[in-house]
Order: structure tokens, then C-alpha cells, then sequence
């Protein structure tokens, strides 16, 4: 009798065990005002790489996943996103004409349809040389950095990496300060410009939504002094 009473006990134990791990939030059990979707869109220019990716949560960019059932669905320039490990992303290579428009279109399982217009803004740069005691003024190619960008330095040379961040300030001139470059050991460096712009401005239900667009510049010979 225990014996059997023992499996019993075993058994719903691995049932229950089982049905957590295949247990997953998704949109068409949850109130859709409640879902909050964050935007993202990668550009790499060195690999003419374009990548966009979209993660629903609960309430919050840090609440719990949500996939979308078979009634809602989420498109990026008319092109369906593929759901991977939490996150639905596509992939274009070669995308070395951008479009002007980059537009994600998300439907709800209450067929309210929601699309966002983004606009990657692009900064390069030319090969350089910095010295490591002293302000640096470094030019680059692009709009005009708004208050809700930001711009970051990265420094590659072997195992060595380095993230500087830089500020604007006028004629298309990033300021490059002396302190910013301390822990920089001196040396030449594959270099890339990181353009970020982060906005929570998105067409969304109650709890709104997020928006990050990144563009990696090409790569240029950055000399440390």
C-alpha cells in the first residue's frame, strides 16, 4: 500500500513539476492594457546588419514575458517577427539602402492595431588620433544629437575594450575629455560611434511602451596618445 501510495505521491509531484515549466504568460489571458511592448532597432553599419526586435511584458519593462496568442500578431515593415527565447526579431542583411521609414505594426487580441514610425538617425566618423592628456574634439557626420540620444566611443583592440561616453558640443563636434580616456591604455583601436535614442513616446495602451534605436557606425583607426 505505501508503496503505490509513494508513486502516487511521485507522480503528481513530476505532474505538477511539468505543467511549471510549460506554464507561459500569454496575451490572450492577460488584460491587453496591461501589456507593454518595447521597441528595439539595431543597425550595424561596419556589417550592414539590421536587426529589429520587439518584447511584450506585464506593466513594466521588467515584468514577466508575454507571447502573443494566435490572435494578435506584431510586423515590422510588413514582414512577420519570428518569437525567440522571449523576444520576436527579424534580421535583414545587406541593408545598406536603410528605408525612411522603419514601422512596427502590433495588433492586440482585442483587434486594436497600434503602429510606431522610428527613424534611425546615422553618425560616422573618420580615422583619428586622441591624446590622453588633453581635451579631444572628435567631428562626425549626422544630425544634430537631441536631448533624448546619446553617443558612446567603443574601443576594440585585442582583448581591450573600452566605452566612452561623449557629449556634443556644437557644429557636429563630440567633446572627448581628458578623464574619459585615464583608464585607456595607449595604442591603436578599432573604433566605432554607438548612436542611442530611447524614448517612451509610443503609440500603446494604458501602461505605454518603449522605443531604443541604436546605430553602430562603421569602423574606423582610433590612435590613443
Amino acid at each position: 500500500m505505501n508503496t503505490t501510495f509513494h508513486k502516487i505521491i511521485i507522480l503528481l509531484i513530476l505532474a505538477l513539476f511539468l505543467a511549471s515549466c510549460d506554464s507561459e504568460l500569454r496575451s490572450d489571458k492577460v488584460e491587453q492594457r496591461i501589456i507593454f511592448p518595447s521597441y528595439v532597432i539595431d543597425y550595424n553599419a561596419a556589417h550592414t546588419l539590421l536587426e529589429a526586435k520587439v518584447c511584450f511584458q506585464s506593466n513594466n519593462e521588467s515584468g514577466e514575458i508575454i507571447k502573443l496568442s494566435k490572435n494578435s500578431s506584431i510586423h515590422f515593415n510588413n514582414e512577420n517577427l519570428k518569437w525567440n527565447s522571449g523576444v520576436y526579431s527579424l534580421k535583414k542583411n545587406d541593408e545598406k539602402n536603410l528605408p525612411d521609414s522603419l514601422v512596427f505594426q502590433y495588433q492586440n487580441d482585442d483587434e486594436n492595431i497600434f503602429i510606431n514610425h522610428l527613424h534611425l538617425k546615422s553618425i560616422e566618423f573618420s580615422d583619428c588620433t586622441l591624446n590622453k592628456n588633453a581635451s579631444n574634439q572628435l567631428n562626425f557626420k549626422g544630425k544634430k544629437i537631441e536631448d533624448d540620444e546619446s553617443v558612446t566611443l567603443i574601443l576594440t583592440s585585442g582583448d581591450l575594450h573600452y566605452e566612452i561616453l561623449l557629449t556634443e558640443t556644437e557644429n557636429n563636434t563630440l567633446l572627448i575629455e581628458a578623464a574619459n580616456l585615464g583608464e585607456v591604455t595607449r595604442g591603436t583601436y578599432a573604433g566605432q560611434l554607438l548612436r542611442t535614442t530611447y524614448s517612451t513616446d509610443v503609440n500603446a495602451m494604458d501602461r505605454g511602451g518603449s522605443i531604443e534605436i541604436n546605430y553602430l557606425s562603421e569602423i574606423h583607426k582610433v590612435i590613443i596618445q
